[in-house]
């Protein structure tokens, strides 16, 4: 049975939202990375990454980072036109791991220049 498109994009948001409020006691606020590069640096902890391929997509891909800065903010990277760059960014990062943001981001983008 072949799915429409629409309820394809509808499926992939709806595994992105489950992923990022188990329970929904945690709130992510999303961030994109325009803004995210903006942004001064800070720490937080990888406490989600979700990368998955639907095929029917436009983009293909969805990913959802859900991290937690020093300061108790709950931020989520991604979402369902992620790009090559950002998926490949996701497939480093290990849940439990904390790292600098965007430094870390940034860093990754550069090394893909080379």
């Amino acid at each position: 049975m072949k799915l429409p498109r629409s309820a394809l994009f509808v499926s992939a948001s709806f595994v992105a939202a489950m992923l990022l409020c188990s329970g929904c006691e945690e709130r992510y606020v999303e961030v994109p990375i325009p803004q995210l590069e903006q942004r001064r640096p800070f720490r937080a902890v990888v406490e989600r990454v979700y990368v998955e391929e639907f095929g029917k997509l436009p983009s293909g891909m969805v990913v959802v980072i859900g991290l937690k800065t020093d300061a108790g903010e709950r931020i989520s990277l991604g979402g369902e036109r992620a790009g090559d760059d950002l998926v490949s960014f996701a497939r480093t990062l290990e849940k439990g791991n904390t790292y600098e943001f965007p430094t870390a981001w940034l860093a990754y983008r550069q090394k893909l220049k080379k």
